[in-house]
């Protein structure tokens, strides 16, 4: 079920109903009605998929519990060694097992063996990767004692299978979210209103831009060739921003179902597009992910390699560094592998790794004065500029279907006719519009949680209803029933 569609249009307001309505019911009552309404909700893709969520979800809520009361250090390994083989092994399974075989038969082939195995007709699970890492994590900090697990299997059922959030994030800690299941939700008119509101901008973004831009940009990545070197740039440009609209706009879409049922869950974006470095970018850029990979991939992988380096310089670059560097390069190479089974996914987890590792080498200047010049602003519009570059480049790493067609996307765009007038013809005059709109209101709330975020701000009623009228006619005008979000696939 997609929330761009006509299903979920009724589907959400009974939920809603059923969830508010009975104001006397405890957080019980509450909980069993996203439970059934989330496993409705995901079901609707295919009816099999619940019961490996179910499994998975009971492995590690077990796991939770041994955890907690065991007190035998050997033992509490044990469970969470067996947690992680599980939950990875199923990930596996599902997402990697024929990409890891047809890699063997490459490589034999190459070699001259003839290797014959049959690949598996596979289906990957929707949302797995998200509900992995979820479950996983909760399993981590239970056995770090940073969480305590909960003893009530409903409410842990119902935090995992959440239904704004299920599908493609934010993959939210149990420190954050779980507690929220676990007391009655009170409704809040403010929240539920501003909620409303996001739930209008992130539709906005998927439908009049995201949904608008993916005729043009799918025919451009799957013959390259045929098109001129400017129209190539002008479509990776383009593919940055419908990326960006597209799971953004389910992010916020997901915020603000959850406002509108009492929870909080956190903002999977902060504005990425206007950072000045790759590390920023990746600090605004699919947060709940970035922050995962950090706190469970990164900082236990980079003490562990601190404790095999004995000397405090090599090659005369201090140890730290280059444990910064492997550490990072190591970590982004696992966020691409994350993404998909495919080596564009390796090839651009592996470029933004080590453009990020590069900045251990950037020298920080320190102002002393606090008079921001001309010179200044100018300067870091130019670092926003090509770090925007930088990151569009490696997009179409991850969006073109297979190195080969990567190659010829970059060898057409690398030319002297790249500031010749490109196809434009491939994107409606409207959603240029759109784009311009989107971001004018992004720059202007910058600092905010969502382009449409009013509060504490003294903006007349009537404009507000102006442009929210103004929005919801370019939705209705534009709306595509069923596009598939970008980021289900991952």
């Amino acid at each position: 079920m997609l929330f761009n569609s006509y299903i979920f249009m009724l589907f959400f307001p009974i939920v809603f109903f059923l969830y508010w309505v009975p104001l006397s019911h405890k957080e019980k009552y509450q909980n069993i009605v996203l439970l059934i309404a989330s496993f409705i909700f995901y079901g609707w893709w295919d009816w099999r998929f619940l019961l490996l969520i179910n499994i998975n979800i009971f492995i590690d809520y077990y796991i939770g519990s041994k955890l907690q009361t065991e007190t035998i250090n050997i033992k509490r390994k044990i469970y969470l060694i067996t947690s992680i083989v599980i939950n990875i092994g199923i990930l596996f399974y599902f997402k990697y097992f024929n990409f890891f075989i047809a890699s063997f038969i490459n490589v034999t082939c190459l070699l001259g063996i003839n290797v014959h195995i049959r690949t598996l007709n596979i289906i990957l699970p929707i949302a797995i990767s998200y509900y992995t890492l979820q479950t996983l994590g909760y399993t981590i900090d239970v056995y770090l004692r940073k969480t305590k697990p909960t003893s009530d299997y409903i409410t842990f059922l119902t935090y995992i299978s959440f239904f704004p959030k299920l599908l493609a994030g934010p993959i939210e800690r149990a420190s954050n979210c779980l507690a929220q299941f676990s007391t009655k939700r009170v409704f809040i008119y403010a929240d539920a209103v501003d909620g409303a509101r996001q739930i209008l901008w992130g539709l906005f973004k998927k439908i009049t831009i995201a949904d608008a831009c993916a005729e043009g940009i799918n025919a451009v990545f799957t013959t390259p060739s045929i098109y001129g070197s400017s129209t190539l740039a002008f479509i990776a440009i383009l593919f940055s921003i419908q990326i960006y609209a597209d799971f953004s706009g389910y992010s916020e879409i997901a915020v603000g179902l959850a406002r509108l049922l009492g929870i909080k869950i956190i903002q999977n974006f902060r504005y990425p597009y206007f950072s000045k470095n790759i590390a920023e970018f990746w600090r605004r850029w699919h947060i709940s992910l970035s922050t995962w990979l950090r706190d469970y991939i990164f900082l236990p992988f980079t003490y562990s390699l601190m404790r095999m380096f004995k000397r405090e310089r090599y090659f005369n670059i201090k140890t730290d560094k280059i444990v910064n560097i492997i550490s990072t390069i190591f970590t982004f190479t696992l966020c691409g592998v994350w993404h998909g089974a495919s080596s564009n996914y390796i090839l651009w987890g592996i470029i933004h790794g080590t453009m990020v590792a590069a900045q251990v080498f950037k020298k920080k200047i320190i102002r002393k004065d606090k008079y921001i010049d001309l010179k200044t602003i100018v300067f870091e519009q130019l670092k926003i500029a090509s770090t925007f570059l930088l990151i569009t480049v490696a997009w179409i790493i991850f969006r073109a279907d297979g190195l080969n067609k990567v190659r010829l996307f970059i060898k057409g765009m690398i030319s002297k006719h790249i500031f010749s007038m490109p196809d434009i013809s491939l994107l409606p005059k409207e959603t240029m519009v759109m784009i311009f709109i989107m971001f004018m209101f992004e720059i202007y709330h910058h600092k905010r949680q969502h382009g449409l975020d009013f509060n504490d701000i003294k903006t007349p009623k009537t404009i507000k209803y102006i442009i929210y009228i103004v929005l919801i006619s370019f939705i209705v005008l534009s709306f595509r029933q069923g596009q598939q979000y970008i980021y289900f696939k991952y």
